[in-house]
């Protein structure tokens, strides 16, 4: 015979176990809340919110589909202007060191390639010795989990073992393909640019991700950053 007492006790436990369920979802469904007054950087707000920067990101991610991308992170080696190798993926930062020793030393595997890539210009954001011969274009997107390891794992070490030595320069280019809030950290982060902090900005985005069109990188969330960073 069934213990009918036991109903409401089982009822409790599936009725809790529903909304611990439903405090995990919305708990991982929620983006970071803005930190600092999106107000308190006028100039960068208005440079966002007029898309001074849109075409530019389109165009962008318009020249990597013409040199080949199609997924992010996706790198370039060039010598003297020419490719000489590619980094493609979020590959180890020993792999990638071992292209770029090899570039240097003229002993890469793959010879000069052919491949419809835009010269490095005065547009482009370029860490590093601008004379040096040895340079790598990464076209990225700051909402890609894989744009954030590479950044993480690999680029910083980059910067400190060749950039700062003098012998490369790195470059950033944007492929703005996962979704709105792709294109809008895109823009953001040039308009940062216009009052130097390009890197700066660009470093926080890739340290505050949080998934793929979640919120995260939401207008008023981009502007927060800019507040946090000192942007007027």
């Amino acid at each position: 015979m069934q213990n009918n007492g036991q109903k409401p006790i089982v009822g409790a436990i599936i009725i809790v176990g529903v909304l611990i369920a439903g405090a995990i979802l919305l708990r991982g469904s929620n983006p970071p809340i803005a930190k600092e007054p999106a107000e308190s950087s006028p100039i960068f707000n208005q440079c966002l919110d007029s898309q001074k920067y849109a075409k530019a990101v389109a165009d962008s991610t318009n020249d990597g589909k013409k040199a080949g991308v199609n997924s992010t992170p996706q790198g370039f080696i060039l010598k003297n202007d020419k490719v000489v190798d590619t980094i493609d993926g979020a590959i180890s930062t020993e792999v990638v060191k071992q292209k770029i020793d090899n570039a240097l030393a003229d002993k890469n595997n793959k010879t000069a390639v052919s491949i419809a890539l835009k010269l490095i210009s005065n547009e482009d954001f370029v860490i590093g010795n601008k004379e040096a011969e040895i340079a790598i274009i990464e076209y990225s997107d700051f909402q890609c989990p894989f744009c954030g390891k590479f950044f993480r794992e690999t680029e910083q070490t980059l910067i400190n073992n060749y950039t700062k030595e003098g012998k490369i320069r790195f470059v950033h280019r944007d492929f703005a393909f996962l979704g709105n809030e792709s294109i809008e950290a895109a823009e953001a982060a040039r308009c940062a640019g216009d009052q130097g902090k390009f890197w700066e900005y660009h470093d926080y985005l890739y340290n505050h991700q949080n998934g793929e069109n979640r919120g995260n990188f939401s207008n008023i969330n981009l502007k927060s950053f800019a507040a946090g960073l000192g942007l007027k």
